[in-house]
Order: C-alpha cells, then structure tokens, then sequence
C-alpha cells in the first residue's frame, strides 16, 4: 500500500496556521516520535495498549526469512517516571502473539523485548528556540528467537529531540542512531538512521488529532522501517485515551497497523 507524503506536509501546515489553545498536555501514545519535554518530577505514566502489525518482517530478512507475518503486541505496557525536572526514566515492554506461516514456527505467544530509556531536557521551548533533548537506551534480549519472536540481540539507540509549541499545535522532531545486532551473524550489526516527524493538532479541549511519519532508514541489512501514523487522543479526567493506525511507506515495516490504548498520569510526589 502506497501513501503520498505530500498529504503530510499539506495536513503540517494546516497545522501551523490553525490556532486552537490545547486543552491537555498530550502523552505520547499512540506516536513513536518522542517529545523533548521531560515529566514533572514525581509524575507516573502508566500506559497500556494493544496493537496488531500485518505482515511485519522479521529483522535482517532475507528471501529465505520473509514470511507474511500476523504479529498482536498485548498487551504493551510503558512505565514512564519523571525523576527530576530535567530527567525521565522509561521501560517499556509487551507480550507477543505471532502467527507466521514458516515450517516449525505457526502461532506463537510468549514474551517481547524490555526497552530501558532516559530522557534528558536539556533546553526549554522559549520564544527564541524549541525544547531540546536527548534519549538513549537498549533494547534487552528478552524474547525468543528460536519463535521468532525477536532477535535475542541487545540493541542501543540515541536520538536527539526537538519540540516546539506553536499556537497551541505541537510538533516533534526527532533524529539519531540505531546499533542493531544481526541474529544471523556473530558480531555483526546493522546501523541505522532513526527519523521521526510528527504533529498533535487539539480538535476540542480534550481531542487531538495526531499524525507522524517514522522509523528507520540507511540500513545495510534490509531493515529500513518507515510508515506514516494517524491517531486520536481523548482526554477523560486523569486518563487519556488512543486510536491509530499506520501504512508502510518501505517494503520492510508492516503493511498496515491498528493500535489503541491509554495512558494513567499519577503524581507521586512534589507538587
């Protein structure tokens, strides 16, 4: 399924010149780009979710490994912690249910990857210049290769972060490195370019509309893996609630993708 860019840069600037003042401070679900602002000191995101990939490739596919592959992550669960002003902790894990038509693989279920992240604020967003910050963090070798239900490869990833608030629309920037480990071949990685745009336009006081182009390129090994999301995000009280879905725009990402959930923001301590 093929996908014109071009909507994304028109739907951008709709953005810029749409002055609606935002009623909440917007989570990340169901984006993949990160913002550069840190959680208040104290504060919890608690965040769950379901998401279904069609057709996702396995990583470093090869015409021998590519199979059509169903993949459900459920439940996905995000523990964000705000542990300064400047510094947030994030770990992030899901439970896999793989349905692949490759001999001695079938439908699987068992444990996905933990990702161990910090975030640091380095710059606030001022009239002058956007929030600025830094991510960095691995991907642990939890889940199953034999099931191909991961590589069981410990992976580093570092990007840099911008954001900007404009007129109560916010946009995020983020770009950096990936070091992917290659299953297939002892000592041997894959380094790659993360990239990721994305908009969160507020509708209403308490609904947003979101869209994002994401993922990774200039790889090596067939592992460029880019689409384009939209999604919603509906405020209720202290939860807020997410609906998206994706189309691929490289050969290596699913074809499409339907994801929802919420994210529970609890404060902890400090004021």
């Amino acid at each position: 399924m093929k996908f014109n860019p071009s909507l994304l840069l028109f739907l951008s600037f709709a953005c810029w010149i749409y002055p609606l003042k935002a009623g909440f401070a917007a989570g990340q679900r169901p984006l993949v780009t990160e913002s550069a602002v840190t959680l208040p000191a104290g504060t919890l995101e608690i965040e769950l979710g379901v998401d279904f990939l069609r057709n996702q490739s396995f990583p470093f596919p090869t015409s021998a490994t590519r199979f059509n592959r169903d993949l459900w992550e459920i439940p996905v669960i995000g523990l964000h912690l705000g542990v300064d002003k400047r510094t947030e902790v994030q770990f992030d894990y899901e439970l896999l249910y793989l349905n692949e038509p490759n001999p001695g693989v079938g439908k699987k279920f068992g444990s996905g990857d933990l990702k161990v992240f910090t975030k640091i604020q380095i710059l606030e967003d001022t009239d002058s210049h956007p929030a600025v910050g830094l991510r960095f963090g691995t991907k642990l070798p939890n889940a199953d290769d034999t099931a191909r239900l991961g590589t069981n490869e410990t992976d580093f990833l570092s990007s840099l972060l911008v954001t900007k608030f404009y007129q109560g629309v916010t946009f995020h920037a983020n770009t950096g490195l990936g070091i992917l480990g290659n299953p297939f071949h002892a000592a041997q990685q894959d380094d790659v370019l993360l990239l990721g745009f994305a908009s969160i336009l507020p509708v209403t006081p308490t609904l947003h509309f979101i869209m994002e182009i994401a993922g990774q390129t200039l790889s090596s090994k067939r592992n460029n893996v880019t689409s384009m999301r939209l999604g919603l995000q509906y405020q209720t009280g202290e939860v807020q609630w997410d609906l998206g879905g994706s189309v691929r725009l490289t050969n290596q990402a699913a074809d499409w993708e339907v994801l929802g959930g919420l994210t529970w923001r609890i404060r902890l301590w400090g004021r």
